[in-house]
């Protein structure tokens, strides 16, 4: 082969290399703005325990997993990562106690397993989640925006005195 071939092919190989870097590193955040934009009318600072399932995209169903052991319910490290990986997307602030970022959780994981050793692992959260009536009682939604029913009560109540 020639040299120019060889450079050629070099560059080509380059290219193609930090095209697909690149797009590797490209993170989708529709569902996320979506979901922020619909809940930023709720008052987040009034959710127990900082984490809101509504918020989450749900990699694996939380409800399935609620303390009942059946034969649907089996974890593995698939299901125990998807799993947390939705409790992670319903945080409603950053620094919620004892949620850690995906690297962090792994690395967690990684290191607590030993050669002739079993490790058990669980978890256990607490999240809120909206009411299946919430509207119209508990919430207004105007131009598909949540936002509290009692805010709009308290805003009303101020004005009108």
């Amino acid at each position: 082969m020639n040299l120019h071939f060889k450079k050629a092919v070099a560059i080509l190989l380059l290219c193609l290399g930090s095209f697909f870097y690149g797009t590797a590193q490209t993170v989708n955040t529709t569902f996320a703005t979506q979901i922020n934009n619909t809940l930023s009318g709720l008052d987040k600072s009034k959710i127990p325990n900082k984490l809101l399932k509504d918020q989450a995209m749900e990699f694996a169903e939380l409800g399935a997993y609620n303390g009942v052991i059946t034969a649907d319910n089996f974890v593995h490290r698939g299901n125990y990562t998807a799993l947390y990986n939705t409790l992670l997307m319903a945080r409603v602030q950053q620094g919620v106690s004892g949620i850690y970022s995906p690297t962090q959780f792994e690395d967690r994981w990684d290191t607590r397993r030993l050669a002739n050793k079993i490790v058990l692992s669980g978890m256990y959260y607490k999240y809120s989640k909206l009411k299946e009536n919430a509207y119209p009682d508990y919430v207004n939604v105007t131009n598909n925006v949540l936002s509290d029913k009692w805010v709009q009560y308290l805003f009303n109540k101020l004005c009108n005195t």
